[in-house]
């Protein structure tokens, strides 16, 4: 006769009172599954729980970024920071509140936190917290224009190993090096444009 399943070993309390979070990572048959949790003394829900109008924002963001050719999670976790209150979250209240892994969470976090779109500093449960930067968009530009920096030290290089000769090939290089140039400075001069207008806008000069 077959053993008792996990359910019949495991109470459905003494689960909830074991792991006391909002999130239990469980794996079953092979497939990675989220269960949020409710508090076993009121029955209710997360308190992290989006309102309808929040999840749709949050939704359309994930799609937002998609398009930019970021991850959908990322547009996610980006929208939500935009609108959570407090201001600041914890992977962990990032994981429970978008119902998405913290692994997920941490990959997506990191790379806004490389890019300057999110800020990280110390929380009193050692748990680091995140907000987002405030200009965070124009380190972003910033951050492509290293980006282009490179294309250019390519391109620049690869016009040094050509022979004269290869004419059509030169052209074709300087072209792509001086698109890249136009770029560099053309960026600079936009985030100096925006900086200068987002201060205005924000004193009300405008």
């Amino acid at each position: 006769m077959a053993g008792p399943t996990r359910s019949h070993n495991v109470g459905r309390r003494s689960l909830l009172t074991l792991w006391r979070k909002d999130v239990a990572k469980f794996i079953d048959d092979g497939r990675f599954v989220q269960y949020k949790l409710y508090d076993v003394h009121d029955g209710g829900e997360s308190m992290n729980a989006l309102s309808p109008g929040e999840r749709e924002f949050v939704d359309r963001m994930g799609l937002c970024m998609e398009k930019f050719g970021a991850s959908r999670t990322m547009g996610r976790v980006y929208g939500w920071l935009m609108i959570c209150d407090p201001p600041d979250q914890s992977m962990t209240e990032m994981a429970s509140t978008l119902e998405v892994s913290k692994t997920s969470i941490s990959t997506v976090v990191r790379l806004l936190h490389d890019a300057g779109m999110v800020e990280r500093y110390p929380a009193p449960n050692r748990e680091h917290h995140y907000q987002i930067t405030s200009g965070g968009w124009s380190q972003v530009l910033r951050v492509q224009m290293a980006s282009a920096r490179g294309a250019i030290e390519a391109a620049e290089f690869g016009l040094s190993i050509l022979a004269t000769e290869r004419i059509a090939q030169q052209e074709r290089l300087a072209e792509f090096r001086d698109l890249f140039q136009f770029q560099e400075q053309e960026t600079e001069e936009f985030i100096r444009r925006w900086e200068q207008y987002r201060k205005k806008k924000r004193t009300g000069c405008l």
